[in-house]
Protein backbone atom coordinates (compact mmCIF):
# COMPACT_ATOMS: atom_id res chain seq x y z
CA UNK A 1 0.00 0.00 0.00
CA UNK A 2 1.35 3.40 -0.94
CA UNK A 3 0.27 6.92 -0.10
CA UNK A 4 -1.57 8.85 -2.77
CA UNK A 5 -0.24 12.16 -3.98
CA UNK A 6 -2.43 15.27 -3.54
CA UNK A 7 -3.21 15.17 -7.28
CA UNK A 8 -4.32 11.53 -7.04
CA UNK A 9 -6.49 12.31 -4.00
CA UNK A 10 -8.10 15.24 -5.80
CA UNK A 11 -8.88 13.02 -8.79
CA UNK A 12 -10.84 10.68 -6.49
CA UNK A 13 -13.11 13.46 -5.20
CA UNK A 14 -16.37 14.12 -7.00
CA UNK A 15 -16.37 17.32 -9.07
CA UNK A 16 -17.92 20.36 -7.38
CA UNK A 17 -21.58 21.07 -8.07
CA UNK A 18 -21.85 23.97 -10.50
CA UNK A 19 -24.66 25.91 -12.14
CA UNK A 20 -24.83 28.65 -14.80
CA UNK A 21 -25.11 32.33 -13.94
CA UNK A 22 -25.59 35.15 -16.39
CA UNK A 23 -22.52 37.15 -17.36
CA UNK A 24 -22.87 39.77 -20.05
CA UNK A 25 -24.26 38.13 -23.18
CA UNK A 26 -23.37 34.63 -21.99
CA UNK A 27 -23.09 32.46 -18.93
CA UNK A 28 -20.35 31.24 -16.63
CA UNK A 29 -20.46 28.41 -14.09
CA UNK A 30 -20.51 29.09 -10.35
CA UNK A 31 -19.68 26.47 -7.73
CA UNK A 32 -22.53 25.81 -5.31
CA UNK A 33 -20.07 25.69 -2.40
CA UNK A 34 -19.47 29.43 -2.82
CA UNK A 35 -23.15 30.38 -2.49
CA UNK A 36 -24.67 31.37 0.86
CA UNK A 37 -28.31 31.60 -0.21
CA UNK A 38 -30.71 32.03 -3.11
CA UNK A 39 -33.17 34.89 -3.33
CA UNK A 40 -36.31 35.27 -5.45
CA UNK A 41 -36.86 38.85 -6.60
CA UNK A 42 -39.37 39.84 -9.33
CA UNK A 43 -39.63 36.30 -10.72
CA UNK A 44 -35.86 35.98 -10.99
CA UNK A 45 -33.66 33.82 -8.80
CA UNK A 46 -30.39 35.33 -7.64
CA UNK A 47 -27.52 33.24 -6.26
CA UNK A 48 -25.94 35.18 -3.42
CA UNK A 49 -22.42 35.06 -2.09
CA UNK A 50 -22.48 37.41 0.85
CA UNK A 51 -23.27 40.88 -0.57
CA UNK A 52 -22.73 39.78 -4.18
CA UNK A 53 -25.74 38.66 -6.25
CA UNK A 54 -25.60 36.65 -9.48
CA UNK A 55 -28.56 36.21 -11.82
CA UNK A 56 -29.43 32.60 -12.62
CA UNK A 57 -31.64 30.98 -15.27
CA UNK A 58 -34.22 29.97 -12.67
CA UNK A 59 -37.54 31.72 -12.11
CA UNK A 60 -38.67 29.88 -8.96
CA UNK A 61 -36.95 28.62 -5.81
CA UNK A 62 -38.49 25.18 -6.39
CA UNK A 63 -36.29 24.90 -9.48
CA UNK A 64 -33.21 25.45 -7.32
CA UNK A 65 -34.37 22.82 -4.83
CA UNK A 66 -34.93 20.40 -7.70
CA UNK A 67 -31.48 21.10 -9.19
CA UNK A 68 -29.66 20.22 -5.95
CA UNK A 69 -31.67 17.43 -4.26
CA UNK A 70 -28.68 16.15 -2.27
CA UNK A 71 -27.70 19.53 -0.82
CA UNK A 72 -29.51 20.86 2.22
CA UNK A 73 -31.44 23.94 1.14
CA UNK A 74 -33.83 25.40 3.66
CA UNK A 75 -36.63 27.78 2.77
CA UNK A 76 -36.51 30.40 5.54
CA UNK A 77 -38.88 32.87 3.87
CA UNK A 78 -41.10 32.66 0.79
CA UNK A 79 -38.34 34.32 -1.20
CA UNK A 80 -35.20 32.92 0.49
CA UNK A 81 -33.42 29.56 0.34
CA UNK A 82 -30.60 29.19 2.85
CA UNK A 83 -27.64 26.83 2.73
CA UNK A 84 -27.34 26.07 6.47
CA UNK A 85 -23.69 25.01 6.25
CA UNK A 86 -22.86 28.60 5.22
CA UNK A 87 -24.24 30.14 8.44
CA UNK A 88 -21.59 31.98 10.45
CA UNK A 89 -23.79 33.03 13.38
CA UNK A 90 -27.31 33.27 14.77
CA UNK A 91 -29.02 35.85 16.96
CA UNK A 92 -32.54 36.26 18.26
CA UNK A 93 -34.62 39.36 17.63
CA UNK A 94 -36.98 40.95 20.14
CA UNK A 95 -39.95 39.57 18.19
CA UNK A 96 -38.88 35.93 18.62
CA UNK A 97 -37.45 35.51 15.15
CA UNK A 98 -33.85 34.70 14.43
CA UNK A 99 -31.35 36.37 12.15
CA UNK A 100 -28.72 34.19 10.51
CA UNK A 101 -25.42 35.75 9.51
CA UNK A 102 -24.05 34.30 6.27
CA UNK A 103 -21.29 36.86 5.69
CA UNK A 104 -20.03 40.05 7.31
CA UNK A 105 -22.88 42.59 7.27
CA UNK A 106 -25.29 40.05 5.72
CA UNK A 107 -28.05 38.81 8.02
CA UNK A 108 -31.17 37.02 6.80
CA UNK A 109 -34.41 37.09 8.77
CA UNK A 110 -35.99 33.69 9.34
CA UNK A 111 -39.78 33.46 9.49
CA UNK A 112 -41.29 32.54 12.85
CA UNK A 113 -42.67 29.33 11.37
CA UNK A 114 -39.17 28.22 10.28
CA UNK A 115 -37.19 29.37 13.33
CA UNK A 116 -37.13 25.98 15.10
CA UNK A 117 -36.35 24.00 11.91
CA UNK A 118 -33.60 26.46 10.96
CA UNK A 119 -31.91 26.05 14.33
CA UNK A 120 -32.05 22.25 13.91
CA UNK A 121 -30.58 22.35 10.40
CA UNK A 122 -27.77 24.68 11.45
CA UNK A 123 -26.87 22.38 14.33
CA UNK A 124 -26.89 19.36 12.01
CA UNK A 125 -24.76 21.16 9.42
CA UNK A 126 -22.21 22.41 11.94
CA UNK A 127 -22.16 20.57 15.25
CA UNK A 128 -20.59 22.69 17.95
CA UNK A 129 -17.69 21.05 19.73
CA UNK A 130 -16.64 21.89 23.20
Amino acid sequence: IRRLSPAELKALLPPPLRFPIRAGDGEIFMELDLITHFELDNDRVWACRGLNRFLTRWTALAEVEHAFPGDVLLRIQRNLLLRPRMVKGVRTTTLGRILVMVAPKVELTVSRAMTHRTRECIQEAMPVRG
